[in-house]
């Protein structure tokens, strides 16, 4: 599966990914990421109904940078193929 498959080109270039893609990288159930949208603790909106996207800094921040490195994160990892997996 392509990333333009996953999350638009235009939004993914703005930092911007799809929740269910975010919590497949990070390895959280969408459910979580819904409920830190809603909380205020990450940035993130919803488009088309059922499609809710969540910016990718965020998540990156709200972990933390030791959870991120342990998870081998950071923001460039937005543009990898390990994102579409």
């Amino acid at each position: 599966m392509a990333l333009a498959d996953v999350t638009e080109k235009a939004m993914r270039s703005k930092g911007w990914l799809l929740a269910s893609e975010c919590s497949r990288i990070i390895g959280k159930d969408v459910r979580t990421l819904y409920r830190w949208i809603d909380a205020g603790k990450v940035d993130g909106f919803k488009e088309s109904g059922h499609r809710r996207y969540i910016k990718w800094a965020d998540v990156l921040s709200h972990m933390g940078s030791e959870k991120c490195n342990a998870l081998g994160l950071d923001a460039d990892t937005i543009w990898t193929e390990r994102g579409a997996q």
